[in-house]
């Protein structure tokens, strides 16, 4: 599972949230806070790409699990231990 924290910029983090899932089997955006004006959009745009969402400390949406191959998951593991260890 893959989290993204954003302070107030959303649509960063849902940006980000949703690169995670390319190799994770669930993501999830949390976010400080939403405005009232902007809270309809972030939980459509995390239903839409299968984020989970929590806001403060609310678990606002669980995540839709996605399974990856095993390719995908090596890829993922070695590029995780390249970024982990580049100097």
């Amino acid at each position: 599972h893959a989290f993204e924290a954003k302070v107030c910029d959303w649509r960063r983090g849902i940006e980000q949230a949703r690169r995670y899932r390319l190799w994770a089997d669930t993501a999830t955006v949390v976010l400080a806070q939403v405005s009232t004006r902007s809270r309809d959009s972030v939980l459509a745009e995390a239903e839409r790409l299968g984020l989970g969402l929590g806001v403060q400390n609310r678990w606002i949406r669980s995540p839709r699990r996605y399974e990856h191959s095993n390719a995908r998951r090596l890829l993922a593991s070695e590029l995780a231990v390249a970024a982990l260890t580049a100097k």
